[in-house]
């Protein structure tokens, strides 16, 4: 009984210390972001609006419902990911 305890334990805390380190990097935006390097993803929640100028983006760019984003001269090493957007203008 206690070895199963003890190993449901620790599968919970790897877990919990996964789920934390994979959106540690996550950057919301809402306004302006400039010429930074953001090392995972950009996510414009719902209803906001976001502009990326000369912005290095290493993972993808989210764009929730009814958000707005303006890109100007970015790098993305992913995707710009869209769904229910109001606009998306990349340049």
């Amino acid at each position: 009984m206690k070895r199963t305890f003890v190993a449901l334990a620790v599968v919970t805390v790897t877990l919990l210390v996964g789920v934390g380190a994979a959106q540690a990097d996550d950057r919301t935006c809402r306004g302006t972001i400039g010429s930074i390097h953001i090392d995972g993803n950009v996510i414009v929640p719902s209803g906001a609006s976001c502009t990326l100028i000369g912005t290095r983006v290493d993972d993808n760019i989210e764009v929730d419902g009814g958000a707005t984003l303006v890109a100007r001269g970015v790098r993305i090493g992913g995707n710009i990911q869209t769904q229910d957007h109001r606009s998306v203008l990349v340049t």
